[in-house]
């Protein structure tokens, strides 16, 4: 803001005096000399000779010339309002006659005021003031006019009122001036230097929306430029305010508890117009909870309960959200993005899940029609994650609501799993939940059967409607040769694997997309039958003796000539192949007779010493 920088040379009412005397001493008769108008002192025409007057108290005077400049003093003892009436006669003449002026004690204007000489009475807006010593200067503007004027200083107390005023000087936010939420709070931006402060101090974390209002002069051009910062003066959010729009609340944004600033100014245009504004503020609850900014980076995530939700907002298109979510334990968990509806089936936005280290795991895009949206359910370690939102391809500023629901109940797979190293131990008989998050994810699993067993799979999924393959798994050996293959359809939503035999032992099964891939959920079980025989036992009587050979010779024999008929099989194939080599042959059928004639001559005997 400039100072008064017009002040009356201290010798002008000196020269004045001097010519006077002349021209009485060159006269016939004295001449009367000019009369200052009760009220003034006549020595009121620079700060430091102001003289005193009380407030709402009218005091009179008059512009004897037009260098002639008059000062008054006001003293106030708290902040308050304060407002002038300056009522002259009606000169019928639309040019300005006087200039009113509200400088502080360091002479610094606050604000001024051009008086034509249409009317009779004129009041000038109420300007919040701080507590101290302010002095009105009344002189002449463009045209001069020796009427006598009537100035009346009001001023309320804020102990006193019910409005709110903003209280110059606020520049700057060591000088801003403090307010409360849900409040309104008149301004003016006084020139195009002038800039506003208000802080706001929030007890608690929630969201807040700052609302403003402006009298309407059907001008669409932007005369107000309003900024969120934070305690250290960093920009949150701004929004510009035109002078053809009533009134506006600008959208909300969540915070986290501590000291704001609303700053308010101009940018090349400016407006004298009062304005209100009202930051008002919704604090979060157990029920409801806002993102609370700044939450931009990995260090200064929002924490994310479990079984929760969230309301945020992308201010802008480099605006991002971090999440931060503690699982203690492992757990299956399951993300809820909505948002209203913005008419527009293009994407805006983008969220993500990451590890601790920020490495993304995956993510997920949300178009502007899809207004609920629930992704797969993810089987994690336990671990802290983040979830991030940003914009899209798309940027839009309404809010979003993000849910998540989890679980530890079950079996499900845990990322990461990638590798048969990392591979997620699951019991057999045992639906275990699962999901291909991305093209290039890769799911181990490893189980053990205790027992020589028969295993097959099954392999669940919702039906994608489409007959395409989606997935492919392999049941594997430890040395990761492949027992089994099978493929899976997006249409076949039950799918169950071969049967294969297995020894005592630990296995893996790796899922994997085909050239098609989907996230939807799959179920994978393993089916084991533990096989129980007793080796020898062919016919399975309960002995091992001479209708056991028969059975392996009838088998052979028939095998030999081609028949499938009454083969032995299963269980009874296992106990006559003796040897295990997977063959009935001659061979299983001479240990058979040779352990049947060492037990009959009371030979100690066991398979073991009988297949070397």
């Amino acid at each position: 803001r400039k100072g008064l920088r017009k002040m009356k040379q201290s010798s002008k009412k000196l020269l004045a005096l001097m010519t006077a005397g002349m021209l009485c001493a060159g006269s016939l008769g004295a001449l009367p000399a000019f009369a200052e108008t009760e009220g003034e002192t006549g020595e009121n025409d620079t700060i430091e000779t102001a003289e005193a007057i009380d407030v709402n108290t009218e005091v009179t005077g008059n512009l004897s010339s037009d260098n002639d400049v008059d000062c008054y003093k006001v003293t106030l003892q708290e902040d308050g309002t304060l407002s002038a009436t300056f009522t002259r006669p009606s000169l019928n003449d639309y040019r300005s006659f006087w200039t009113l002026k509200l400088v502080n004690e360091n002479n610094t204007l606050v604000q001024e005021w051009d008086i034509d000489g249409e009317g009779t009475a004129y009041r000038t807006d109420n300007e919040g003031i701080k507590a101290g010593t302010y002095y009105y200067i009344v002189s002449t503007a463009s045209l001069h006019s020796k009427e006598t004027y009537t100035l009346n200083v009001t001023y309320t107390p804020v102990s006193e009122t019910t409005t709110y005023y903003e209280a110059e000087f606020n520049n700057d936010a060591e000088s801003a001036n403090p307010i409360s939420v849900n409040t309104p709070y008149s301004g003016n931006i006084r020139n195009d230097n002038d800039v506003d402060y208000y802080s706001i101090n929030l007890d608690n974390p929630g969201s807040l929306a700052i609302q403003f209002s402006t009298s309407s002069n059907e001008d669409n051009r932007d005369f107000w430029d309003i900024y969120l910062l934070d305690e250290n003066e960093n920009q949150i959010d701004s929004w510009k305010k035109s002078a053809d729009n009533l009134k506006v609340t600008f959208k909300s944004i969540g915070l986290r508890s501590g000291k704001y600033y609303i700053k308010v100014t101009s940018d090349s245009l400016s407006l004298k117009d009062t304005y209100t504004i009202q930051a008002n503020f919704t604090p979060s609850t157990d029920e409801k909870k806002f993102e609370e900014e700044h939450n931009d980076e990995l260090s200064a995530a929002n924490t994310f309960a479990l079984n929760s939700s969230i309301t945020g907002n992308i201010h802008d298109d480099k605006d991002i959200d971090y999440y931060a979510l503690n699982l203690e334990q492992d757990g299956l968990i399951q993300f809820n993005f909505k948002h209203t509806d913005i008419e527009d089936s293009r994407d805006f936005w983008n969220y993500f899940l990451t590890d601790a280290e920020g490495n993304k795991i995956c993510d997920w895009e949300i178009s502007g029609t899809t207004t609920n949206q629930k992704t797969s359910k993810m089987g994690l370690q336990k671990g802290t994650y983040y979830l991030v939102v940003k914009s899209a391809f798309l940027y839009n500023d309404v809010d979003y609501i993000i849910s998540n629901t989890f679980s530890s109940d079950g079996v499900f797979e845990a990322e990461s799993n990638d590798t048969i190293e990392t591979a997620n131990k699951i019991p057999v008989a045992t639906a275990c939940v699962g999901n291909l998050y991305k093209n290039n994810d890769v799911d181990y699993y490893s189980f053990t059967v205790d027992k020589t067993s028969e295993v097959s799979i099954s392999f669940n999924h919702v039906d994608l409607e489409d007959n395409r393959t989606f997935w492919n798994f392999s049941l594997l050996s430890g040395d990761e040769n492949a027992l089994l293959k099978q493929s899976v359809n997006g249409d076949k939503t039950n799918v169950k694997s071969d049967t294969v035999k297995l020894e005592k032992g630990t296995y893996f099964i790796k899922v994997a997309s085909s050239y098609l891939s989907s996230d939807a959920n799959y179920t994978l079980t393993v089916n084991a039958k533990e096989i129980t025989y007793t080796k020898g036992d062919a016919n399975a009587d309960g002995s091992i003796d001479s209708t056991d050979v028969f059975e392996m010779m009838y088998s052979c024999a028939k095998k030999a000539v081609g028949r499938t008929d009454d083969l032995l099989e299963g269980e009874n194939f296992l106990a006559a192949d003796i040897d295990e080599n997977g063959t009935l042959d001659s061979t299983d059928i001479f240990y058979e007779m040779l352990y049947i004639a060492s037990k009959g001559a009371g030979v100690p005997v066991d398979w073991d010493s009988i297949v070397k």
